[in-house]
Formats: C-alpha cells, sequence, structure tokens
C-alpha cells in the first residue's frame, strides 16, 4: 500500500499539468518609475536605479486599449 501512494504521488507530481504554464497569463499590474518617468525595467533593475516599483497600469500605457486573451 506505502509503495502504492509512492507511485500514485509521484505520477500526479510528474504529471504534465504540474508544469504548464497555462496560455496568455495575466496582465502586469506594476510598473517601474525613475525620476516621474515610466520605464521598462524588472522589479530588481528598478529599484537598483533608484526606482519605484509601483502598483498598478502605468500611465499612458496601453495596457487598457488591449483586450484580455481569450480563455477556453
Amino acid at each position: 500500500m506505502k509503495n502504492l501512494m509512492l507511485v500514485a504521488a509521484a505520477v500526479i507530481a510528474l504529471s504534465p499539468a504540474a508544469f504548464d504554464k497555462g496560455k496568455g497569463g495575466s496582465a502586469q499590474n506594476h510598473h517601474c518609475e525613475v525620476g516621474g518617468a515610466t520605464v521598462t525595467k524588472t522589479h530588481k533593475a528598478c529599484t537598483k536605479a533608484g526606482g519605484t516599483w509601483a502598483k498598478g497600469v502605468a500611465s499612458g500605457g496601453d495596457a487598457a486599449a488591449t483586450p484580455p486573451p481569450a480563455t477556453k
């Protein structure tokens, strides 16, 4: 019984669904502001450059103009 449970756990953990990242993803909800200007940087690069990693869609961005990807 113990071996059966171990095999079942391994099958579930190693299944392709466990590694599926999905399609599309979600829209970015943070942006970097350095000196009042919005720049394209990662969180790490932004804070290293002395910027602020702000929550919310960047002003002047086209995130609101593009619709989210369709899901099934």
